[in-house]
């Protein structure tokens, strides 16, 4: 009995030393998986990296600005010039005698892609006048104050224009606000009180993952109307986003250094105090906010106010597209928040051509 009994005692501690390589080489394995997807996501979502950005077919890379729509694109209703913009060919400088505008913005401008509002001004305008009124569409989408700055800076500046119309604020919101990615707004110095979660993704980039499940999730639920509690009032109202009054301040200041006439467009949409049931469905919610009405409200409110800090210390006029959907019959071109059908497109465009007809008369 004692002779069979030593081997089975062997074999037990040879399976135990068996189990615990296996455990060790399990756990190493893991390990390194861990660091290789840490070190690959810092090396591919680093600030400026390609894979940073989800690029689609309409759009390429761009070292300076991220993306921009891609040159000589043809697909559906989505049509590009051999400078990337939406619209057909033009020269740097305009026409003898023409009046040029150009329209700075997001997606909001670029939305419907085969008739959106600065095609709708233009017609407008070139049937009220006797001269040549061109508008050149400088809008693309995705795009923030900063990436519209960088652009105008860097290249739509030197293509020859009388007036600039901007609209822009709508990404901003979505990207900057009280709730948003601790580590953009780490970047401007809005986050400020972190907690240990957000020291952690911001010093882990595995954990970033975190933020697309949760806004995967979001977007399932229904929308709140109930009131904001006091600690999230107080941070909403203590919001200000700063880097977007600095943006707006910089392209307006270089247009009027070159003579030229700036306008700005505050925001026409679904957000507002009391949407139908209809249009709660239809709204789309910045990732963080869990879908609460009062959250967006408020955030629209701190980036209105910024855009009138802008317009008042600037001498610039707003043209005022948000008070014409306060009804909700209107508000019925709207497919989201901010988008909306052609129909939509002629509505803005009528708006914006009254507003600046008196100019082109100079």
């Amino acid at each position: 009995m004692s002779e069979s009994a030593e081997p089975r005692s062997g074999a037990s501690r040879d399976d135990g030393r068996s189990r615990g390589r296996r455990i060790w080489i399990l756990g190493a394995a893991v390990l390194l998986l861990l660091v290789a997807c840490e070190s690959g996501l810092r090396f591919l979502g680093g600030r400026n990296s390609l894979f940073l950005f989800r690029v689609g077919a309409e759009k390429e890379w761009d070292p300076h600005l991220g993306v921009r729509l891609r040159r000589n694109y043809v697909n559906r209703d989505i049509r590009t010039n051999s400078r990337g913009l939406l619209g057909p060919e033009f020269d740097v400088r305009k026409a003898p005698g023409s009046w040029r505008i150009v329209t700075l913005g997001d997606s909001a401008s670029v939305m419907p892609a085969r008739y959106n509002y600065p095609r709708a001004l233009e017609e407008h305008l070139r049937a009220r006048s006797t001269r040549r009124i061109d508008v050149i569409n400088a809008s693309c989408p995705g795009y923030d104050s900063r990436q519209a700055r960088v652009w105008y800076e860097r290249e739509i500046d030197g293509y020859e224009h009388d007036m600039l119309l901007v609209y822009l604020g709508w990404n901003d919101m979505g990207q900057y606000n009280p709730d948003g990615l601790v580590y953009k707004l780490q970047d401007l110095g809005y986050a400020r009180a972190l907690t240990i979660l957000d020291r952690i993704v911001l010093n882990v980039y595995l954990f970033r993952s975190l933020y697309l499940v949760r806004g995967y999730w979001e977007q399932l639920g229904d929308v709140s109307r109930e009131p904001l509690t006091a600690d999230v009032a107080r941070r909403y109202r203590e919001f200000y986003p700063i880097h977007f009054e600095r943006n707006l301040r910089a392209v307006i200041e270089l247009a009027r250094a070159r003579g030229r006439l700036v306008r700005l467009l505050n925001y026409a949409g679904l957000v507002v105090e009391s949407p139908t049931e209809a249009e709660l469905h239809r709204m789309h919610f910045p990732r963080g906010m869990g879908k609460h009405l009062q959250k967006y409200l408020a955030l629209k409110a701190a980036y209105t106010r910024a855009l009138d800090t802008v317009a008042r210390d600037t001498a610039t006029p707003i043209i005022d597209v948000e008070s014409f959907f306060h009804d909700p019959q209107r508000r019925r071109v709207f497919t989201d928040s901010a988008h909306f059908v052609e129909e939509g497109s002629v509505m803005l465009g009528t708006i914006v051509a009254d507003a600046i007809q008196g100019d082109i008369a100079r």
